[in-house]
């Protein structure tokens, strides 16, 4: 897998993974959905299945990257308003919009009702947050170009994911040198780093710091920002609320930019 470029722009290196682009999305998380993708078709899947909330990107990348790949996807999301993401996921001929519950449902509903549906329907799951082993291994390939002189990563976190790969990275190409700062955009991913996080090695020292730690999660995810580093725009509902955070020579991992 490619690895995306490290560029310094007013006295931050920028893992610019911004710059991976297919099939109209960009970003970590469609250079790992594509992967994962290619996978299913490999295996011999036809459909694929997916969650997320009305906004979320990887909703709009699974979908896109189905079509680009022949695959059915159906994309599980809550009722609410039409966002830009569900109308981009409509307008893929292949691509199925299922609200199974009509009063709309809490993530954690949907998340058991497509894990069910996936093992009845044979279809092949991509997991809400691509919460699995697959994604922190493609992850941590990532960390092979990080530059010697880096001391401190500070990386955007929602469902905590990408920190575990980067930390895993850290591991298997032993900087455990650097530490880690992992910025809280929504809700709280301390469970799910306990998950993959890598166990039983020695880990690189690394912490949560909460964007605006006085407001509910819901608010604080839902607060967009318009922060940009150089001419380098960053993602509104993420990276931006990183900014605050960063010191000269760190390095910020940028996950992605997603218009939504």
């Amino acid at each position: 897998m490619e690895l995306t470029p490290i560029q310094k722009v007013d006295g931050i290196y920028l893992k610019r993974n911004d710059l991976y682009e297919i099939a109209g999305c960009n970003g970590g998380k469609t250079m790992s959905a594509y992967q994962i993708l290619l996978d299913a078709k490999s295996a011999g899947y036809t459909d694929v299945i997916t969650t997320g909330s009305r906004i979320s990107p990887q909703c709009e990348i699974v979908s896109n990257l189905s079509e680009m790949l022949g695959l059915a996807a159906h994309i599980v999301m809550p009722t609410g308003k039409l966002t830009k993401v569900m109308e981009s996921v409509l307008d893929n001929p292949h691509s199925e919009l299922l609200q199974p519950y009509k009063q709309g449902a809490y993530q954690s509903v949907l998340n058991s009702w497509v894990y069910r549906t996936a093992h009845e329907k044979k279809w092949y799951l991509v997991p809400f947050g691509m919460q699995c082993k697959k994604n922190v291994h493609l992850i941590a390939e990532q960390c092979q170009n990080i530059p010697k002189e880096i001391k401190r990563i500070v990386v955007p976190v929602g469902s905590g994911m990408t920190l575990c790969g980067i930390l895993q990275g850290l591991v298997d190409f032993g900087r455990t040198d650097i530490e880690v700062v992992g910025v809280q955009a929504g809700g709280d991913p301390r469970k799910i780093i306990e998950v993959f996080k890598p166990h039983f090695v020695k880990l690189p020292k690394y912490r949560i710091e909460t964007y605006m730690p006085d407001k509910k999660p819901a608010d604080r995810y839902g607060i967009r920002t318009c922060e940009a580093i150089g001419d380098i725009k960053l993602d509104p509902v993420y990276e931006g609320k990183c900014k605050e955070f960063l010191q000269k020579d760190d390095l910020f991992w940028i996950v992605g930019y997603h218009d939504i």
